[in-house]
């Protein structure tokens, strides 16, 4: 609950730290559930954004909020139907040393390339966190739920990733 609470507060920088930012690439795969009967399918992600907030890259500690944009592409093991949704993504999160959680919001179209093909809509909210390897880079695990509207249906939408993640102040 603490580092709930420090994720998401608003307060001012502490003196180490001073309003920095830079670009984030993130690449997962893992399972999902998804289609209208749920099914399981296999997925991945790839999101590209930016990255602001008081931070301290010294000790890779602060709050930043970011925006991507977050590409998702579930394939259905049994129907073999492929879901893409291209997404704009934000984040609200915290570097804490080693271990970074965040929190998104995320939405946008969805394209179904199965029988028969559709274009709808997609909404998801989740969390994630990553584990510093290094300053910049480190492994990734996130896990999202919301909603697709496809083919005149609504169905669940929920996707875990573990990946990779890159991140770095712009100097």
């Amino acid at each position: 609950m603490l580092v709930l609470a420090a994720v998401l507060a608003c307060s001012d920088a502490h003196a180490l730290q001073r309003v920095q930012s830079g670009p984030t690439l993130e690449l997962g795969v893992g399972p999902a559930l998804g289609g209208a009967p749920a099914r399981f399918a296999v997925g991945g992600q790839l999101s590209a954004g930016w990255w602001v907030g008081p931070y301290d890259d010294d000790y890779a500690l602060g709050r930043f909020w970011a925006v991507a944009v977050t590409g998702r592409a579930d394939f259905e093991v049994v129907s073999g139907d492929l879901r893409i949704a291209p997404m704009l993504e934000i984040r609200r999160g915290m570097d804490l040393f080693v271990v970074a959680p965040h929190f998104f919001l995320a939405g946008g179209p969805v394209i179904g390339l199965g029988d028969p093909q559709a274009v709808g809509a997609t909404g998801r909210i989740g969390g994630g966190v990553k584990l510093r390897r290094t300053p910049k880079l480190g492994f990734t695990a996130r896990l999202g739920g919301g909603v697709d509207y496809l083919g005149g249906k609504v169905s669940p939408a929920v996707g875990l990733t573990i990946g990779a993640g890159w991140s770095s102040p712009v100097r």
